[in-house]
């Protein structure tokens, strides 16, 4: 037998709907639209270093900020080759030279 009726889980829904603070949601909105701005263009500046004193094609640039070269390096141990990502008509994502793999 439960002793808290109907009647008290409306009232305690209505009490909790009215001292519930307010969500900022328009704050929280334009916070959000500042800061994914500002990760993008952070982004456009390291791809813009890249391509001009690196010396990367546009699309060298973007496989390299898609690929964390963490991501690359166990890839490219367990087929035994070497990766080049500034050279090759496949954008960079082709062998150049075996290598030992290594264990």
């Amino acid at each position: 037998m439960s002793l808290v009726t109907k009647e008290d889980r409306l009232r305690y829904q209505e009490l909790v709907k009215r001292e519930r603070p307010a969500r900022p949601i328009v704050r929280n909105t334009v916070r959000a639209f500042i800061v994914g701005g500002l990760i993008c263009e952070l982004g456009q500046v390291i791809q813009t270093l890249f391509i001009r004193y690196g010396h990367f094609k546009p699309t060298e640039v973007a496989i390299l900020l898609s690929q964390s070269s963490s991501s690359l390096r166990p890839a490219s141990r367990h087929l035994g080759c070497t990766i080049d990502l500034r050279s090759g008509p496949e954008q960079g994502q082709r062998c150049l030279s075996r290598a030992s793999p290594t264990r």
